[in-house]
């Protein structure tokens, strides 16, 4: 049972974790056009 949980909660973070990539993939698409700016945007939200 311990186990079945701990693969719930590991893929659960695997989707959460690939939502957030998806979200920063289109927050870098709206906002950043130049290679360099995309980089810094990137930067800033991680931070």
């Amino acid at each position: 049972m311990k186990n079945k949980d701990r693969i719930i909660k590991k893929i659960r973070g695997d989707i959460f974790g690939l939502m957030s990539l998806i979200q920063l993939d289109k927050y870098l698409l709206e906002y950043a056009t130049d290679p360099q700016e995309k980089e810094a945007s990137a930067q800033k939200m991680v931070l």
